[in-house]
Parts: C-alpha cells; sequence; structure tokens
C-alpha cells in the first residue's frame, strides 16, 4: 500500500506527505480488520467438522480387530463393517468438499469486498485484497484445531482452481518481451537470493543465541535460504493488481513481464535448491540426534561406573572391620 502511493505520487505528482501516510495506514488497518473477520467467518465454517480422518482409522482397526475376533469364532466375513466404513469415508469427503466451497466463497467475497472498495467510495478509500485474505489465512492457519481440516478442504479444489490460475498467467506471458529483460529478471533472481541468505543467517544466529532449546545447527541456519526461493501465488497477485491501476499503463505491461520472468526462474531454480537444502538439514539433524544420543549413553555409563565404584570403596572399610 506504502510503494502504491509512493508510485502514484511518481507517476501523477504530488507530494508524500502525512495525508498519503494517513490514507496508506488507514488502508492497511482497514483490509487487516476486514481480514480478521474474515478469519472469524473462516473458523466458523471449518467448525463444522465430518468424522476426523484418525478417528476413522482408529474405527477401523477396532472394526477389523472384532471383524478377526468374529472370523476366529463364527468363521463368516462381516460385510455391514466394510459398507459402514465405505459410508463414514464418503461423508467425510462430501463434507471435506462441501466446507471447501464454503471456504473459497467466503475468501472470494472477502476479496471482492476489499478490491470494490474503491469503486463503491468512489475512488475515495480504498483497500487491499491481498493483504485481506493473506491476514485471515494466518489467523485462521494458524488456528492448531482446524489446520487439518483447512489444509483438507483446500487440498480437495487446489488442482481446479491452481490450474487456470496459472495457465492464465502463463498465456500472458510475453516471451519476446522476457528476453529484453531477462538480465533484469536475473540480476533480481540472485539479488533475492543474497537477500534471503542474509536474512536468514542473520535470524537463525539469533535464533540460535535467544532459544538454545531450539537445537538449531550451523548447518541448518547456512542451508535454510535454499528453502526460501519458489514463489508464485502472491507475487503474480500483486502483478495483476499493477496492471488494474489506470495510472500505471504506462510502465505496467513491462513490469509484468519483468516480474513473471522472476517468477519463473524462481519456480525452475526454487524446488531443485528447496530439495537438495531439506535433505542436507534432515542429514544434519540425524546426526546432531546421534551425536546427543552417543554423548547421553556416555555419561550413562559414566555415571554407572562412579556409582559402581563408590559402592565398591565404601565396601572396604567394612570388609575390613569384620576381619579384625
Amino acid at each position: 500500500s506504502l510503494c502504491s502511493q509512493f508510485v502514484k505520487v511518481a507517476t501523477d505528482g504530488g507530494t508524500f506527505g502525512p495525508a498519503v501516510l494517513m490514507t496508506a495506514s488507514v488502508e492497511i488497518l482497514t483490509s487487516v480488520v476486514l481480514g480478521a473477520l474474515t478469519a472469524q467467518v473462516l473458523r466458523l465454517v471449518l467448525s463444522i467438522r465430518a468424522t476426523p480422518r484418525d478417528s476413522l482409522d482408529d474405527e477401523d482397526s477396532s472394526d477389523s480387530d472384532d471383524k478377526e475376533k468374529a472370523d476366529e469364532m463364527i468363521h463368516i466375513p462381516s460385510q455391514a463393517s466394510v459398507a459402514n466404513i465405505e459410508a463414514r469415508e464418503r461423508q467425510h469427503a462430501y463434507v471435506a468438499a462441501l466446507r471447501g466451497i464454503f471456504v473459497l466463497a467466503t475468501l472470494a467475497a472477502s476479496f471482492l469486498i476489499a478490491d470494490k472498495a474503491s469503486i463503491w467510495s468512489n475512488e475515495m478509500f480504498e483497500m487491499e485484497p491481498l493483504l485481506t485474505c493473506t491476514v485471515a489465512a494466518c489467523l485462521c492457519g494458524h488456528d492448531a484445531g482446524r489446520r487439518a481440516a483447512l489444509m483438507e478442504s483446500l487440498g480437495m479444489w487446489a488442482r481446479i482452481v491452481l490450474l487456470p490460475f496459472f495457465t492464465l498467467a502463463g498465456a500472458s506471458l510475453q516471451l519476446p518481451g522476457l528476453a529484453k529483460v531477462f538480465p533484469a529478471a536475473v540480476t533480481l533472481v540472485m539479488l533475492r537470493m543474497l537477500a534471503n541468505f542474509l536474512g536468514t543467517s542473520i535470524g537463525g544466529r539469533m535464533s540460535r543465541r535467544f532459544f538454545p532449546q531450539q537445537r538449531i545447527t550451523d548447518r541448518m541456519v547456512n542451508l535454510l535460504w535454499t528453502c526460501l526461493l519458489a514463489q508464485a501465488g502472491v507475487t503474480m497477485g500483486l502483478v495483476i493488481a499493477v496492471q488494474s491501476i489506470r495510472s500505471f499503463h504506462k510502465w505496467s505491461g513491462e513490469f509484468a513481464i519483468l516480474i513473471l520472468g522472476v517468477v519463473m526462474l524462481n519456480q525452475m531454480l526454487g524446488p531443485v535448491f528447496c530439495r537438495v537444502g531439506i535433505k542436507a538439514i534432515l542429514e544434519d539433524e540425524a546426526k546432531h540426534d546421534l551425536r546427543e544420543d552417543t554423548n547421553r549413553t556416555e555419561n550413562e555409563n559414566s555415571d554407572a561406573a562412579a556409582s559402581t565404584t563408590a559402592s565398591a570403596r565404601s565396601q572396604v572399610p567394612l570388609t575390613q572391620k569384620q576381619t579384625k
């Protein structure tokens, strides 16, 4: 919001004074409030629970145990229990799909309200749709009691939503224009890599100092940046938002090609770097746990040897007294 206000002033003219800062602050605040309200609606939607998958598995195991006992006693397989399990799984899938529709409809309504706020107010007031949805997703996604249901519900519709989104984004990419801005895209990708490395290095070392119980190793700190390269959705949403502003039409096309080129490079490099980084971090964690187990075993053995030696020494004077 602040950047868009600054670019508007630089493009249309004017001064970047307290009024502009106040307008941007109000836009951010109202977007956050709308996102918080949306998160509460999502929490209500996700409270409509199907039978949890874990309980289904538990019931399946209990039913299978009962079935085995019945088979041992009667030697007749129970078809009713299998039908009940399949019916519960179908009900679980239906409720999860319906819940996903409600979640998407709620987010779409919130996005539409934030997007149309400027039109409804005769461009006197604007909101940030992406910020609204981001706040709603953060508040609802970090609810431990609803996170699994949210991931399951969205996962059922992810392929239907993401495929057209990335297809349209790829179709809008002008390859001749991309060739012109390719050096700039590579430069931005390298600068982003450097920024990620510096940020994760500083943050990781601060976390090691203030939170030693987290068992953060040097290898984790040095490789964390490799897991943060991939980007797509929010960045492409920002590109679309920039293209929708009338005063930016003179340069928004070239800007969109540049940013989509950056996203394309990050999407090609990100998964590869992420796989290598996660594999190395997991190997380091395994070695770290093995070292801790070895040290713990050695300490226990040394303590046991010390206690045995101490008890043996305490028994020596008693033996001498008995001998006398």
